[in-house]
């Protein structure tokens, strides 16, 4: 909510002499999330007095934070609220596509889940296990082909309207520890050693709900378009003229037409072999991702950044890390036995330095446009950096 209004203070502080000021298009992007974890706070605050419920989590020293935060007899959880409005979503193990696209939700849930475990472990004194959750939102369809895997994590994918249902299970934690968890989890310094923001929530929800009807308004403008385009057009039948038959057989006669055509059709096909064994032989790098801003660059790659992290813990059952990492052509970030890590962003280049006795390791990806910086660690997690300036 404080992005979308600042957002939209930029875009009017902006002269124009045109017409009325418009929103820019990266603000509808925050207000779907915005209306996504505001319909699975309004679905949270239904849990009873014995669930403490927290929202906008800030994790970290740069920018990240967790949707919101449960701790209750039945567990602790992170929660990671997806808008997905009229998309059908897959899931399968490790797995989840959206409209067949693929996403790490699933791998950002367990890094979310994983890092809370561990903070919350730090500051209460208990051994916290903690569980990731992905709350699909407006989801057309949602398909669990195989239970999600979140590795050493618990993670599931459920519907907005599934999650209540979802936290309903057996004690886990007695009364006492669930007010030891609680009162560690309310203290800003378990999680960011970062300044309290000192945005004044009422204030912050009324400025935002003044703008809101113009967002709405906009969003389903946005949807009837994207609707009208996927609709199929219809196209009038055309049907052959009829012709009255011939009263006497026509005479065939040879034609030198067909070898000529044969002649043609071997004659293409031995171009495009030759092109395309020529392409074979000198491959093209891929163009560099371009992001719209530095945030979305930044948030790009700590979603990189957080898979890598899983899939280096997968890679190291022994608890020796890899030895080193290499970013190939295709952009992908590859361990020495040729074990993909993770797909980057075209154009990112990383840097990862193991520990000398090999049970940690540094891996920072820096990103192709705006320079912006994420590192990770095993024991910090994704720590996003501020971009490069000149």
């Amino acid at each position: 909510m404080e992005q979308i209004l600042r957002l939209s203070a930029d875009a009017k502080s902006e002269p124009r002499t045109d017409g009325p000021h418009q929103l820019p298009d990266e603000i509808h992007s925050w207000y779907a999330g915005a209306v996504g974890e505001r319909r699975v706070a309004e679905i949270l605050s239904r849990l009873g007095e014995e669930w403490t419920v927290l929202h906008s989590v800030p994790v970290g020293s740069e920018g990240s934070d967790i949707d919101h935060v449960l701790i209750g007899p039945a567990g602790v959880y992170t929660i990671n609220t997806k808008h997905h409005a009229n998309k059908d979503v897959w899931v399968a193990g490790r797995a989840l596509r959206v409209s067949n696209h693929p996403q790490h939700h699933i791998s950002n849930a367990a890094f979310e889940a994983r890092r809370a475990a561990k903070l919350l472990t730090q500051a209460s004194g208990l051994t916290v296990e903690t569980a990731g959750l992905v709350v699909v939102v407006g989801a057309r369809k949602l398909v669990i082909k195989a239970a999600p895997d979140g590795d050493d994590v618990t993670v599931g994918v459920v519907r907005d309207s599934e999650l209540l249902g979802a936290l309903q299970s057996r004690r886990i934690y007695s009364d006492e520890q669930v007010r030891r968890i609680a009162d560690a989890a309310v203290q800003a310094r378990t999680w960011s050693l970062l300044p309290v923001s000192a945005v004044d929530p009422d204030e912050l929800q009324t400025q935002y709900e003044a703008l809101e009807g113009e967002l709405a308004t906009e969003a389903k403008r946005r949807s009837s378009q994207a609707a009208a385009r996927r609709a199929p057009t219809s196209r009038p039948q055309r049907t052959a003229p009829s012709r009255p038959p011939s009263r006497r057989p026509s005479k065939k006669r040879r034609s030198a037409l067909p070898e000529l055509m044969k002649l043609v059709v071997l004659a293409v096909v031995v171009v495009i072999a030759i092109n395309y064994l020529g392409s074979l032989s000198a491959p093209s790098a891929p163009a560099p991702a371009t992001f719209a801003t530095a945030e979305l660059e930044q948030t790009a790659l700590s979603q990189a950044a957080g898979t890598a992290a899983v899939a280096l813990d997968q890679l190291s059952s022994s608890g020796v890390r890899p030895t080193s990492l290499v970013v190939g052509d295709d952009s992908t970030l590859t361990a020495p036995d040729g074990s993909a890590v993770v797909a980057l962003p075209a154009g990112t280049t990383a840097d990862y330095v193991p520990s000398v006795d090999g049970l940690s390791y540094t891996l920072t990806l820096t990103g192709p446009q705006h320079g912006t910086t994420v590192t990770v660690t095993p024991e910090a997690g994704v720590v996003p950096a501020p971009a490069a300036t000149s």
